[in-house]
């Protein structure tokens, strides 16, 4: 694609992204960084999903979005109720996804530590724990497996889900886990979300047992990097937190 303009977004932890400017108007670029895990989708089955940018070009090296005029995501019952809903339209669809990638991630990123200095005690400590999380959850939903915060984009359109390369089968429990801890919600929040989800719809316990695997997969991810992306504190307290939830 011709653009007029490119202009690097900050943000993100290892992407390179950028807003392009062309005669047909402004788009967003992200040059593709390639792992073992990410952009094994099929973008263009993301179509049918109101809540997901325009996709206009994707190839090995990069993907092109439409562009979303961002504006402040707060946390009010009105969005958390949107976010929700979007979480059980994921859930409930037909979307054809890679093979769950959780075990091979969680395996590959606690190896890439057992050399490094300065590990937080809590790699030990909670690995053979969220490995047996893993080994009891159902693989038969897809995911879009990056679901916090930032991946969730206010517009005067509504609210789109972004940065979907992670996206696999799975169990649900795992992304709704991700939007409550990785959105930091409080009590009132995470339970005005999980009744827009539905009550009907998830399982307390197995919720539970997702919270500390999504918060022990953070850790052994984040401390791959030689600099952290980010303080690593709130994810310990929430692994102790939801191992005595779970016990």
């Amino acid at each position: 694609m011709k653009y007029i303009q490119k202009n690097k977004i900050e943000g993100g932890h290892k992407n390179k992204t950028f807003k392009i400017k062309t005669t047909d108007g402004n788009f967003f670029l992200k040059i593709k960084k390639h792992d073992n895990f990410n952009h094994k989708i099929d973008y263009k089955n993301l179509n049918n999903f109101n809540f997901v940018p325009k996709l206009i070009f994707d190839d090995d090296n990069e993907i092109i979005w439409e562009f979303l005029e961002k504006q402040e995501l707060i946390l009010n019952k009105e969005n958390l109720s949107e976010m929700a809903q979007i979480m059980l339209k994921v859930h409930n669809s037909k979307l054809v996804l890679p093979i769950s990638n959780h075990k091979a991630r969680l395996i590959e990123y606690y190896e890439a530590l057992k050399h490094k200095e300065n590990i937080p005690l809590e790699v030990e400590q909670f690995y053979e724990t969220a490995l047996k999380i893993i080994e009891e959850f159902d693989i038969s939903t897809p995911l879009h497996n990056d679901p916090w915060m930032n991946n969730f984009v206010k517009t005067n359109r509504g609210i789109f889900l972004v940065d979907w390369e992670y996206a696999s089968m799975g169990d649900k429990h795992f992304d709704l886990a991700f939007v409550i801890d990785g959105s930091w919600l409080n009590e009132d929040q995470e339970y005005f979300f999980l009744q827009s989800y539905g009550i009907e719809n998830y399982d307390q316990e197995k919720l539970s047992k997702a919270k500390l695997l999504v918060n022990y997969l953070t850790l052994v991810w984040m401390h791959r990097f030689d600099e952290l992306p980010f303080d690593d504190k709130i994810i310990k307290s929430n692994l102790h937190k939801n191992i005595n939830n779970k016990e």
